[in-house]
């Protein structure tokens, strides 16, 4: 008796571990560009993962893209603000940000959902030209900028994900009103 609750065991354990494997796998073959539902059966529950309903998950790492003026027109037609990340190679602070406030998954959830980004190395000519023209004083610096009235707010310095968040949402907030304010519309 005691073999055969055993063996029934086992064998409901490796029915379950196949089906969740087996969905794991179907899911990191098909990324976050998948347009149907994928249902399977695991641990007793059903599992559900539906195109576009959590792609933001889905997503590992921030899309950073390093052409400002192509960065600038893919957010006007996302419809999405832009973010400029000015960094340099030895800025010690540049690089904690990158490894702790860059790596968290409800920032990259926040950056990707809401922000085309991209990075601007300030060794560069362009990297300089923009932190010229931005008024950059020290690093790391994130620039939120709406691409098409261009009005923009910096968040300057390194900061842990859960303030960087937020300062994310007041700069939005900051430059989405600014936008709304000239345009007349009330906020």
């Amino acid at each position: 008796m005691i073999t055969t609750r055993l063996q029934f065991y086992h064998r409901l354990a490796l029915r379950r571990a196949l089906s969740f494997s087996l969905v794991a796998a179907a899911v990191s073959a098909l990324g976050s560009s998948f347009n149907y539902a994928v249902l399977a059966s695991a641990t007793d529950r059903t599992v559900c993962l539906e195109a576009g309903q959590d792609a933001r998950r889905a997503s590992k790492k921030i899309k950073w893209h390093k052409n400002l003026d192509a960065t600038k027109q893919l957010a006007k037609q996302e419809g999405k603000l832009l973010l400029v990340e000015v960094y340099a190679d030895w800025c010690g602070w540049c690089t904690k940000m990158d490894k702790v406030t860059y790596a968290n998954s409800d920032v990259i959830a926040h950056l990707n959902e809401r922000f085309v980004c991209v990075r601007m190395d300030v060794e560069t000519r362009q990297g300089q030209q923009f932190a010229q023209q931005f008024d950059i004083q020290g690093l790391p610096c994130a620039v939120v900028i709406d691409p098409v009235t261009g009005r923009s707010q910096k968040i300057p310095g390194y900061l842990p994900a859960g303030v960087f968040i937020a300062a994310l949402d007041g700069a939005e907030n900051v430059v989405i009103g600014a936008s709304q304010d000239q345009s007349g519309s009330d906020v």
